[in-house]
């Protein structure tokens, strides 16, 4: 007999005398209650089900998600690289990975700090099996992202003396997204003070022509040494811009094209030099049309949010046509955009934004934000039935009782959105 997640939680519920009007939920399957006249509004399937979770299961719901879509991006890049030959492969391939051991030392929530070793690690399986493969190297990319937020375990933080449930095996790897949210979060707390001192920033997006397939890398490193012409320039002439500029590319599937750009938040009085500086550097492929079309420069709230959309991701790697129900950027096009990225920072803070100084844990939205992505022990009554979360496929399944944390199950839309068939582990 499988008990699930929801049972336990009705039962202690109603041992501490609590009624419970929470919906059952059983994988996709959600039952809710009757709605009442005034709660008859139209919302989104997704809306719908994250108000039908527990308070706090929300976070954990869509980190399952993440987690999930992560995986099968890995896997879907995995098997297009093992089709390429190795000079045509992302240079991580040429890295070798070395061991860790554990030290005497131990960090806040007691646990050995590891040390790098100079002994090399033990070669991918996926590569290694390949007889065809000269150079075997570690090529580990891959199964760090797979194994990333892979185990949930119970800790203390020695500090405060709380009791939390911490994240394993993490990546920090971009093309992971609970390694991007994380790092996206942490950029938010750094510079949202600097982002409110600012008396009128604008959002400025810097183009380019697009490119074919092969070009992307070389046409990044040309766009990054203009950028810094204009910086150094600026800083020469005494301009004293100031903001944050990430990178985001776009994939043209009738054209079979990149599209390469720069979304920046400045103030308005240094739009007009910053852009005339780019556009005059590559008059050819910059279009002057392009850039001071109706939407351009347009005004940004100061708030935590209208940051996290500039920081949010670098490229929507699984882009989809809601009409047709399928996925429209090829797997050789997001492998592209993933070697192209390899070793380029996300974003850069420039002038005064370089300044700021991180926090630990700080509001940004509606999601709470820790220093190491933990999860209060207080805040989530419900993890306390066990002391260790694995993942298992499409949920973290608990080491005691075997039943899921979240009730996360990918439906038929995300798995057209990855472009994958799903069957749950037996």
């Amino acid at each position: 007999m499988t008990i699930s997640m929801t049972n336990i939680e009705t039962i202690e519920r109603k041992r501490q005398g609590i009624v419970n009007d929470l919906p059952i939920v059983h994988n996709t399957e959600i039952i809710v209650p009757p709605p009442s006249s005034d709660s008859r509004q139209k919302t989104s399937v997704k809306r719908r089900l994250y108000e039908n979770l527990e308070v706090g299961k929300e976070r954990l719901f869509k980190k399952a998600r993440r987690k999930f879509t992560s995986d099968h991006l890995a896997i879907t890049l995995l098997n297009y690289e093992k089709t390429l030959k190795p000079q045509n492969r992302g240079e991580w391939n040429n890295k070798t990975a070395y061991k860790y051991t554990p030290t005497n030392e131990l960090n806040k929530y007691g646990e050995p700090i590891l040390k790098k070793t100079n002994q090399e690690r033990e070669y991918d399986l996926w590569y290694s099996q390949n007889p065809f493969e000269k150079e075997q190297y570690n090529r580990l990319r891959w199964s760090r992202i797979k194994n990333c937020h892979s185990v949930i375990h119970y800790a203390v933080d020695r500090e405060t003396g709380e009791a939390i449930y911490k994240p394993q095996h993490k990546c920090n790897d971009k093309l992971c997204n609970n390694c991007s949210r994380i790092r996206s979060n942490k950029a938010v707390n750094k510079y949202i003070g600097a982002f409110k001192q600012m008396s009128n920033p604008v959002m400025l997006v810097l183009h380019q022509k697009n490119c074919k397939k092969g070009e992307l890398s070389d046409l990044l490193k040309t766009m990054q040494k203009d950028w810094r012409a204009i910086l150094k320039q600026g800083s020469k002439r005494k301009k004293n811009y100031s903001g944050i500029v990430s990178w985001e590319v776009t994939y043209n599937s009738k054209k079979q094209t990149f599209h390469p750009h720069m979304h920046i938040i400045c103030e308005r009085d240094k739009c007009k030099d910053i852009l005339e500086g780019w556009l005059s550097r590559d008059t050819e492929n910059r279009s002057r049309y392009a850039h001071y079309k109706k939407g351009n420069m347009q005004a940004v709230e100061q708030t935590e949010k209208s940051l996290m959309e500039v920081l949010k991701y670098t490229t929507n790697l699984s882009m989809f046509d809601k009409k047709a129900k399928r996925k429209t950027m090829p797997d050789f096009a997001m492998y592209e955009i993933a070697k192209a990225f390899y070793c380029i920072r996300q974003w850069n803070p420039f002038g005064e934004w370089r300044k700021s100084k991180g926090v630990s844990q700080s509001q940004a939205g509606d999601v709470v934000v820790y220093e190491n992505d933990v999860i209060k022990e207080k805040e989530y009554s419900f993890l306390q039935i066990e002391q260790e979360w694995e993942w298992k496929g499409h949920d973290w399944f608990g080491e005691l009782l075997k039943a899921p944390l979240t009730d996360y199950y990918p439906d038929q839309y995300i798995l057209n959105y990855l472009g994958i068939e799903y069957k749950p582990p037996t």
